[in-house]
């Protein structure tokens, strides 16, 4: 893999929010700051776990979506959040294992390697279809990039479902990084999401499940 150069790395700075669905109920309860040890999961585009797939107590993952681009343009997280959450069904359900979302500010800069806005994936090789294509080949890029660039904190990726909105994939290395509690935090069903859930299911044609 090519050496890093400074405009490679994207810096989440300190105090940006960042956005994430999580899922509070099922078979797979989570909370707001958990990164997830299990893994590989082939329907995940960045997982870093090795093979096989099982609990690995030192590498562990959470995906998210910053406020702004690397260019300082403002994005919407929970937009990009149900888009990625829901795509697979196109249906927006708020009650199904019980999903919540949540908002946080970063306490220190995160450093993510910027796949999508710089020249670093065309130096290695790739294409944008590391955002968009197979999520296996993704998974060998991510493993890849974690083994090489200690300094790294994660991915910052073009999201497959809105390309004009952005990701990340959070490695454990930015546990750190996240605050002792959140800024905001919501059920899905919660009312105050009611009229932005209506406005994203009505602009992409999603299905929705008060």
């Amino acid at each position: 893999m090519p050496r890093l150069r400074p405009a490679d790395v994207h810096k989440i700075s300190a105090g940006q929010f960042v956005g994430r669905v999580f899922f509070a109920a099922g078979p797979h309860p989570a909370v707001w700051d958990s990164f997830r040890n299990f893994g590989p999961v082939a329907s995940m585009r960045f997982d870093h776990h090795p093979a096989p797939t099982r609990v690995h107590p030192v590498r562990a993952i959470a995906y998210a979506a910053p406020s702004q681009t690397s260019d300082g343009r403002a994005i919407d997280p929970l937009e990009t959040c149900v888009l990625e959450c829901f795509s697979s069904t196109r249906t927006i359900d708020t009650r199904f294992n019980e999903p919540w979302f949540v908002l946080w500010r970063a306490a220190r800069p995160i450093p993510v390697l910027d796949v999508v806005d710089s020249a670093w994936i065309v130096r290695a090789g790739g294409n944008a279809a590391i955002s968009s294509g197979a999520r296996s080949m993704a998974r060998r890029w991510s493993k890849a990039v974690y083994r090489t660039y200690p300094s790294v904190a994660g991915i910052y990726f073009e999201s497959s479902n809105l390309p004009s909105s952005r990701s990340v994939a959070l490695y454990e290395r930015a546990q750190s990084a996240l605050p002792p509690r959140y800024d905001a935090a919501f059920p899905l069903t919660h009312p105050l999401l009611r009229s932005a859930l209506r406005r994203i299911a009505h602009q992409y044609a999603f299905n929705l499940v008060l």
